[in-house]
């Protein structure tokens, strides 16, 4: 609540946020990952890449969902995608605390965990 008052009575003299990685995992295929702690107000950024080219008929599917969807928030992680390659970033919101990302796949991945403070 002090930094929201802040920057709106005097942004000029609020330091810079800045990105800091919180956590990152690369791999193939399916597992749990290490529990890491989003702290704050609990705002951050799963980005994350893929690649199934080498799987049969060079393509598969890429699932990545936060604390295996034993969450109530709506906006915990939940990646769903299908294809040769890709990669994309997912927005939480308000979810402070210790998480881990259940991955399920048969797929090459990288991902980081970024928040800003």
């Amino acid at each position: 609540m002090t930094r929201l008052a802040e920057a709106d009575m005097c942004p000029a003299y609020l330091p810079k946020q800045t990105r800091h990685t919180i956590a990152r995992f690369t791999g193939t295929g399916a597992t749990s990952t290490a529990r890491f702690t989003v702290g704050g107000n609990g705002t951050c950024v799963l980005r994350y890449s893929y690649d199934c080219s080498a799987q049969p008929f060079g393509f598969g599917n890429f699932i990545v969902d936060e604390d295996a969807m034993n969450t109530d928030n709506p906006s915990a992680v939940a990646v769903n995608r299908l294809g040769r390659r890709g990669h994309g970033s997912w927005h939480v919101h308000g979810d402070a605390g210790r998480h881990y990302l259940a991955i399920h796949t048969k797929c090459s991945y990288a991902m980081s965990v970024v928040q800003k403070y």
